[in-house]
């Protein structure tokens, strides 16, 4: 088995079906926070919605691990982070250029959804609401500059004390670790060095027997451990990877992920169950992988209606960032579900075109890479 990223193919062109993936596995996470639990919490009402979707995360989440639909944001990321194949040449003006490229696409958004969670913590029009549902009790400088810094991807300590009113927000600031890393493991992909891989493995393995003692530990890993994240976002790399096949892939990849979830329903140990779950992570991330690669190759081809979920796709980046902290304050507000949706989508895209791509370009001018970049911008990638 190959597990080098140097054997990919390279491809610039924009794809309109990674951008609708975007858009289902975002709508797909705020569906899940919304009907599943939010809602119901601040008014007492269930809805239909709310139980089928409770139905699919028992099915996906049966110890409430990482959500399906985050699994697959972060097998997106380093599908697409490798697609274009970037860094080609490490050369230093490349890996310059390419670490100047990935701030100004997340810092916008990082720092932007550290504030809206902030603002709409602050402005609560219901705080036992606001606090029970962010786990915010208390905002603080130190808390801030934890937040931003994005050490909690690293080290579990503290990590619930720098929700700051925006939880959904730590997947973004594991993704400024994966983005460092990136240029460092195609370096010793090239030098042939698998010693990464295995160090890798052991502090794996480290991290996950701490958090199988330690129930404190269990929110952190599979909210914002980067150790966690990464095996997603490494196999969405290696799906660019030449292949001559044009398919999905063996159906027994499915069937495997089906039967890993029996375990769960046998009443076992609950150290074995975490393990499992993490198996059964892993196959998700490589069904979502293949679908990636499938739909990459093969969504000019397919004609059905979309329903907007493109428009959705190309803020997806910023929704999903700032949904939190807005949708728990209009739900204080005490907005009919329609109408909190609604808003939601016209705060998001509010949030991109003058927050994300703004700043973005802002930040690029510095570099002379706005025109160069704005292209993807405009486009959500």
């Amino acid at each position: 088995m190959n597990l080098s990223l140097l054997n990919s193919e390279k491809r610039t062109y924009y794809c309109e079906g990674i951008t609708f993936l975007r858009g289902i596995a975002c709508l797909y996470v705020i569906c899940c926070h919304l009907f599943c639990s939010w809602y119901k919490i601040a008014t007492g009402v269930d809805s239909v919605i709310g139980k089928i979707l409770r139905y699919m995360v028992c099915f996906t989440q049966p110890v409430s691990e990482t959500n399906a639909g985050v699994i697959f944001f972060i097998v997106l990321s380093g599908y697409c982070i490798h697609r274009s194949r970037s860094l080609e040449t490490l050369s230093k003006e490349n890996i310059r250029s390419f670490y100047f490229k990935r701030t100004a696409r997340i810092a916008p958004v990082m720092w932007g959804g550290v504030i809206i969670g902030i603002l709409c913590y602050l402005a609560s029009f219901n705080n036992n609401l606001t606090e029970a549902l962010t786990a915010t009790y208390h905002i603080s400088f130190l808390r801030i500059v934890l937040r931003i810094s994005g050490i909690n991807a690293l080290i579990p300590f503290g990590y619930e004390r720098t929700y700051l009113g925006n939880a959904p927000l730590t997947t973004v600031l594991v993704e400024v670790y994966l983005y460092l890393l990136y240029p460092v493991i195609l370096y010793l992909d090239s030098k042939g060095r698998i010693i990464w891989k295995i160090v890798y493995v052991i502090l794996w393995s480290m991290s996950l027997y701490v958090v199988i003692i330690s129930d404190n530990f269990f929110l952190w890993w599979e909210n914002s451990a980067f150790f966690s994240f990464f095996p997603f976002w490494y196999i969405g790399a290696l799906a660019n990877t030449r292949n001559k096949k044009n398919s999905l892939g063996n159906c027994y990849v499915c069937l495997f992920y089906i039967i890993l979830f029996i375990p769960f329903q046998i009443g076992i140990s609950r150290s074995v169950l975490i393990l499992l779950s993490e198996i059964r992570k892993i196959i998700f991330a490589i069904i979502c992988a293949r679908v990636i690669r499938w739909i990459d190759n093969n969504f000019k081809s397919i004609c059905f209606p979309t329903f907007g979920i493109m428009d959705v796709g190309k803020i997806s980046y910023s929704l999903y960032a700032v949904h939190g902290p807005f949708l728990i304050w209009l739900l204080g507000m005490k907005m009919d579900i329609t109408t909190i949706c609604f808003v939601l989508i016209i705060l998001g895209a509010l949030f991109y075109n003058f927050i994300e791509k703004k700043l973005c370009c802002i930040i690029l001018l510095k570099y002379n890479e706005c025109k160069s970049y704005k292209g993807k911008i405009n486009r959500g990638e």
